[in-house]
């Protein structure tokens, strides 16, 4: 019943839609570094011809030389590297968003974990794992500085 009366209370006036468009959590971000965002275009961009070669059916090498050349093992490391594209692309686009920073941090932390030992095996190079390591430091302090 108190329902029906606080229909019949409401005026029907026309409702303003205000959409706020500078939400930090979904900021684009332009006012962060240049240099940070351009970085992330380039890793995502750099990971597409790997991408193309695992999907493809190249022979395995480098990190990739400790799997078993299946179909199953080179979906897997598509999927890694998917994850790696997708990260770096959404840092380039928001680079202010703390959910994007830190995920980002995350999945390439992630990456020096299980490519350390790798390279310590003899499967890739021990620069390419320093390079790895530099990353995952570089957007973990962009992370924590959100």
């Amino acid at each position: 019943l108190k329902l029906l009366e606080l229909e019949r209370n409401i005026e029907r006036k026309p409702v303003a839609v205000v959409i706020q468009t500078d939400i930090p959590a979904m900021s684009t971000g332009f006012k962060a570094s240049p240099a940070l965002r351009a970085w992330c275009a380039f890793l995502a961009l750099y990971e597409l011809p790997h991408l193309r070669r695992v999907l493809s059916g190249a022979p395995l090498k480098g990190f990739q030389g400790g799997l078993q050349d299946t179909t199953s093992a080179r979906r897997l490391w598509a999927l890694m590297l998917m994850n790696l594209v997708i990260s770096r692309a959404s840092l380039a686009l928001a680079p202010r968003s703390r959910a994007v920073a830190g995920s980002t941090a995350a999945i390439h932390i992630a990456e020096t974990w299980f490519f350390i030992p790798e390279a310590r095996k003899g499967h890739g190079s021990v620069k390419v794992a320093a390079a790895i390591t530099c990353n995952a430091l570089l957007f973990l302090f962009h992370a924590l500085r959100q």
